[in-house]
């Protein structure tokens, strides 16, 4: 976990900053926005997938110790269906901000 946060403020920092300097000042609030937008949605999307997995694994570990068939697998392929159509959702319905 360290070393991941290492390689984020080591890449990720420069990476925004050479983007905003390239645009110029006129459109670095929209370049902000989106940037921001994507490391959002991106944070979200992987700890939803990240998380359904994990329980997805510890729900099949408990239910082969104890002897049940897993019950939990249609439930968590509902939930993964929902995070698609949301992500969907949301991608579609953003639309381009009006130059002022």
């Amino acid at each position: 976990m360290g070393i991941f946060g290492l390689a984020n403020g080591v890449t990720i920092t420069p990476a925004t900053t050479v983007v905003l300097n390239d645009l110029g000042v006129d459109k670095a609030g929209d370049a902000s926005d989106v940037n921001q937008l994507g490391r959002q949605v991106g944070g979200v999307l992987g700890v939803a997938i990240v998380g359904s997995i994990f329980a997805g694994l510890y729900a099949g570990s408990l239910d082969s110790k104890i002897g049940r068939p897993p019950e939990h697998s249609q439930d968590l392929a509902t939930c993964a269906l929902f995070l698609v159509a949301g992500a969907v959702l949301a991608f579609l319905s953003a639309r381009e901000s009006p130059d002022v």
